[in-house]
């Protein structure tokens, strides 16, 4: 096995660029590609943009309630095929998304698309990386995780290309056999675990491992996710992230209305958002890199940190500062990628994965969405979105208080 900057075998790569794929095909669909799907599809039926909007905190929250059922199907079956059905059933959704006659047939559609994308792209990714990285989680999370921030830059742009070349019904028939495609792809050359293709997980042999790695690295049959249920650290670890998620999300989601308050035009706020998401690309490599190197609990309060200080001085309004701020904000935006996974392999190790991240995540994801009944409510107090940020740095100092009473015993923490 030929040896590389890290020490991956090429098999190895490969599971990290198809995390890629398919995180940016999740944020394509799921979350920035609502930016013109929404409008174009209220447009063409006259709609009103601002009611079908909010159907999005719905589809959130059931999003978050239908992952547990994924994340069994990813405890029972495996990674690969979780994630080849849910990519398939989100191109279904996002057919019916995209030819939607009626209000409730756009709720459905919505509902399935963010629910399935959410699916193959947290729990897929995140239990592939757990089952091949297990001691270089954070690397690896971190290079599949640029995925969302290159979709950010890329996938607008493109739906809104391909919306006013081809109209939005034919547009949306592409993607979506295009998804069932890759889908397709996906189920044949994936494998859930290295030892399926005579590799070791991380490309390191056992004769090479401490024991305290060799526990972490141990593929026997771990706890189901209703036994883990009932281990309290496992909702502690989805708590203190879904704090951190849910400001992220106000964060992301919101970025334009926010930055609509300050005295730029409509360009200049775009061209921030791109800034933003282009600093994105290299928030994922560096806490990966942190988190490998100086262990989950430094990388993560380093991360969180860098998040208060950004909206800190966002909060300023004070233009130079929020430029600054622009960059720190892209960097923390793949921090919940990233760090969720990588407190639960350092907790449990590989074995216990699958089941305490079918906990975990869905009550993260369900925390994540109350990040606009804190938008909705500082606005309406204030009268501006900037005061949602000093609560959002309230919850994330909580965050961290709670993630440094979390013991880990393996490597660095």
């Amino acid at each position: 096995m030929k040896a590389n900057k890290h020490k991956f075998s090429r098999k190895h790569w490969m599971i990290i660029a198809l995390g890629f794929m398919i995180f940016f095909i999740y944020n394509a669909v799921a979350s920035d590609g609502m930016n013109v799907i929404v409008p174009q599809l209220a447009a063409d039926r006259g709609w009103d943009y601002e009611y079908v909007l909010s159907f999005a905190t719905i589809a959130g929250v059931i999003s978050a309630v239908l992952s547990v059922f994924f994340g069994k199907l990813c405890e029972k079956k495996g990674p690969r095929f979780m994630i080849g059905t849910s990519m398939l059933l989100a191109a279904v959704f996002f057919y019916m998304y995209g030819h939607a006659t009626s209000i409730p047939m756009y709720v459905v559609a919505l509902c399935g698309v963010t629910s399935c994308s959410s699916s193959f792209g947290f729990i897929g990714v995140s239990s592939l990386v757990a089952n091949w990285f297990p001691t270089k989680k954070g690397i690896a999370q971190g290079f599949a995780s640029m995925g969302c921030p290159f979709s950010s830059m890329i996938s607008v742009a493109l739906f809104t290309l391909a919306f006013n070349k081809f109209g939005l019904g034919i547009s949306m028939t592409f993607f979506a056999v295009l998804m069932a495609v890759i889908a397709v792809i996906l189920l044949i050359i994936l494998r859930n675990t290295p030892e399926e293709c005579g590799e070791y997980p991380d490309s390191i042999p056992p004769s090479e491992r401490t024991q305290a790695e060799l526990d972490l690295v141990s593929n026997e049959k771990g706890k189901t996710i209703g036994q883990m249920a009932k281990v309290g650290t496992v909702w502690y670890v989805g708590i203190f992230m879904g704090l951190y998620s849910m400001c992220s999300l106000g964060v992301m989601g919101q970025f334009v209305v926010r930055h609509s308050e300050l005295p730029i035009d409509n360009a200049a706020v775009l061209l921030m958002f791109s800034v933003c998401a282009a600093a994105g690309i290299f928030g994922g490599p560096l806490w990966g890199a942190i988190d490998t190197k100086f262990g989950t609990k430094t990388g993560y309060l380093l991360c969180a940190l860098n998040y208060i200080v950004a909206m800190l001085l966002n909060f300023t309004d004070i233009m130079p500062l929020v430029y600054i701020s622009v960059v720190l904000l892209g960097l923390g935006a793949c921090g919940i990628q990233v760090f969720l996974a990588a407190w639960l392999v350092s907790i449990f190790g590989r074995k216990d994965f699958a089941g305490a991240y079918g906990i975990a995540y869905p009550l993260s994801n369900i925390l994540c969405q109350m990040c606009f009944f804190v938008i909705a409510f500082t606005k309406s107090v204030f009268g501006q979105m900037r005061y949602a940020y000093l609560v959002f740095v309230a919850l994330l100092v909580i965050s961290i208080i709670m993630s440094r009473f979390v013991k880990i015993n393996y490597k660095k923490d």
